[in-house]
């Protein structure tokens, strides 16, 4: 059925897809980068404070980050640190690429935009219209609810992690659009909360990703070819077009420019400050837009202070690196006394922290009980629990060694899931819960 119905909505599906493209494609080639004389004043010591930020990663033997300041339409400073490859030797360049994660959300939303404008899309559409495979559940589903993080849908990045599928198991589109068509509820109804949720191809020129730290790094370079949460490869003069253009309105215009910086709002009117892909706040005084991208060793974030017409961007190839807090001591460097208030204390730890004492033991009847084979149709897995010694184990088929199971006053915790058992009125166990983040209560039967 889901295959079938798969073709009825891949033209609708496809433009937008195909728009995303265009976007990314047109911005970033509406002219070359100029170079504003005061601009080039202030580059070396830009370049000087940012290389300081960037000095741990500025060596032969790890991954790093490609970085960017934009100011007045030209790019004051870029730089790049560390590799692109550990592996054949090459260092990271000012135009490396790299994947860019959930940063391509913002390309997806521009595309969303266009096409409303154009008439082929409307912002109260349910989805079931253009992807009629969903359940029942999904008429209650707008398009508005998918591009600010309102739909309930459980976010298929999650679904997988279940499932127990790796980054490096090759997955795209159609994979995510069955296992979502198979989910039997949602988080929750449509508009009622904010849960963001997501719901290889080879680059010339890219930065590979790694996973671990300094003299211990692994390859971790994803390879699913999924689009429209993700799937933008870029660089930084590319990304400086694209932030160029919500100054300029090359493409868009005015009217989907304001649109697309335009916060949602739930049904009980309250106002998020997810906008479309677009993240909208305030630092130091100084209103921002912001977003951050991440997969596998991959890490990006580009922040920009409109009032400054001021942006950093930074492209980043290490799952260590955390990009948000690093473009915002660079951003400290460049926005400087421009800021309206100063920084905020830091804070000292707080005494008389109560932690969460452990359950008392579980007899072994009652862990025997738990022991067995699960099975989840929602994401097609198996789980299957085991009891070693006075502990349970899960183990799931892609899994390299089985994890333990740690019981607290809730649940059993393990490798970021929460699993909670379901027993009868016998006290006959039928299945078990999952939670994961932004996933609530994945069911699994008992076999």
């Amino acid at each position: 059925m889901v295959d079938e119905s798969i073709t009825t909505h891949m033209s609708t599906t496809r433009w937008v897809l195909a728009a995303a493209v265009a976007v990314a494609a047109t911005v970033c080639t509406v002219g070359a980068t100029t170079q504003n004389s005061d601009i080039g004043h202030r580059s070396s010591d830009i370049g000087r404070a940012v290389d300081a930020i960037f000095s741990p990663w500025n060596t032969h033997d790890s991954p790093g980050c490609a970085v960017g300041v934009f100011q007045n339409g030209a790019i004051a400073y870029s730089h790049g640190y560390g590799m692109a490859s550990l592996e054949h030797d090459v260092p990271i360049a000012a135009d490396s690429v790299f994947y860019a994660g959930s940063v391509s959300k913002q390309f997806t939303a521009m595309a969303a935009a266009l096409a409303m404008q154009r008439g082929k899309l409307s912002y109260d559409d349910s989805i079931r219209k253009y992807l009629p495979e969903l359940p029942p559940y999904a008429n209650r589903i707008k398009i508005s609810n998918l591009i600010h993080h309102t739909s309930g849908l459980r976010d298929y990045n999650t679904l997988l992690s279940i499932a127990g599928r790796r980054d490096e198991d090759a997955w795209d589109n159609r994979v995510v659009l069955q296992m979502t068509a198979r989910q039997s509820a949602l988080n929750f109804e449509p508009g009622t909360e904010y849960l963001y949720s997501n719901t290889r191809r080879l680059v010339r020129g890219r930065a590979f990703g790694y996973a671990g730290r300094a003299g211990a790094w692994t390859m971790d370079t994803p390879i699913n070819e999924r689009a429209g949460a993700g799937g933008l490869y870029t660089n930084i003069p590319d990304l400086q077009k694209w932030d160029e253009n919500f100054y300029t309105g090359r493409v868009g215009g005015p009217d989907v420019l304001k649109r697309i910086q335009t916060r949602g709002t739930l049904n009980d009117g309250k106002t998020l400050a997810y906008a479309w892909g677009l993240e909208i706040g305030e630092y130091r005084g100084l209103p921002f837009v912001e977003h951050g991208g991440s997969l596998g060793g991959y890490r990006a974030h580009i922040l920009r202070f409109p009032s400054q017409h001021t942006s950093v961007a930074l492209l980043c190839n290490a799952s260590s690196i955390a990009p948000s807090g690093l473009a915002r001591r660079v951003a400290d460097t460049v926005i400087g006394d421009d800021y309206l208030q100063r920084p905020a204390a830091t804070q000292g730890s707080v005494a008389g922290t109560r932690l969460e004492t452990s359950p008392d033991p579980l007899s072994e009847s009652v862990l025997r009980s738990y022991e067995g084979s699960y099975f989840s149709s929602e994401v097609d897995a198996v789980f299957r629990i085991s009891v070693r010694g006075r502990d349970l184990f899960l183990d799931r088929e892609t899994d390299s060694a089985a994890a333990p199971l740690l019981a607290s006053s809730d649940g059993f915790r393990t490798r970021g899931l929460m699993i909670r058992f379901q027993t009868d009125a016998t006290h006959k166990v039928l299945g078990l819960t999952v939670d994961a983040g932004r996933v609530r209560g994945i069911h699994f039967s008992k076999r």
